[in-house]
């Protein structure tokens, strides 16, 4: 959900920074390009890489660039290219967590499970896209978006934390299970 909070506060500071259009839109194409050229490779990658160590990367990186922008916010700092650049940044993190995060589903749960799991985390992601920008869009006037930017970058410790616990998993294609 913070991140999709912080999608919408990206939209609507950019439009605060620059009232154009056309910034909104180059906002949309600095997701875009890496989320339409990457995931091929990306794939190629999660299947010969520690899974959990690169969704540790990712995710911890997700954090760091959403306490950036909290940061450049709050500090009334932040430019439109800092906000454009996070974006680009999130798009190559997510084009590579995003097939690890979908790997591992199968190496952590049962096969008679597999089924209930991955419709378990298709109605999360669901729900989270329904229900993160509402709640960008009730808080962002009293709360402002260096505010949603750090409540993304707090969300990432949950998800961090359970990758630091997880315990005999399979770490890629074709490996064993180990230790993280």
């Amino acid at each position: 959900m913070g991140t999709w909070m912080q999608n919408v506060a990206n939209g609507w500071l950019v439009l605060q920074l620059t009232n154009s259009p056309l910034w909104l839109g180059l906002l949309g194409l600095s997701f875009a390009i890496p989320m339409i050229i990457l995931p091929p490779l990306a794939g190629a990658v999660v299947d010969r890489v520690h899974r959990i160590r690169l969704l540790f990367f990712t995710q911890a990186m997700q954090m760091l660039t959403a306490f950036v922008l909290a940061a450049l916010t709050r500090a009334g700092r932040i430019q439109v290219w800092h906000i454009l650049l996070a974006s680009f940044v999130g798009a190559v993190l997510l084009a590579f967590d995003n097939p690890a995060r979908q790997a591992l589903i199968p190496d952590l749960v049962k096969p008679v499970d597999l089924l209930n799991a991955l419709s378990l985390n298709s109605a999360t992601y669901t729900g989270a896209a329904l229900i993160g920008p509402a709640l960008a869009g009730v808080m962002l006037a009293p709360l402002g978006a260096g505010t949603l930017f750090f409540i993304n970058g707090i969300s990432f410790l949950a998800v961090i934390f359970a990758l630091a616990t997880m315990r005999d998993v399979r770490t890629h294609s074709g490996g064993s299970a180990q230790h993280f």
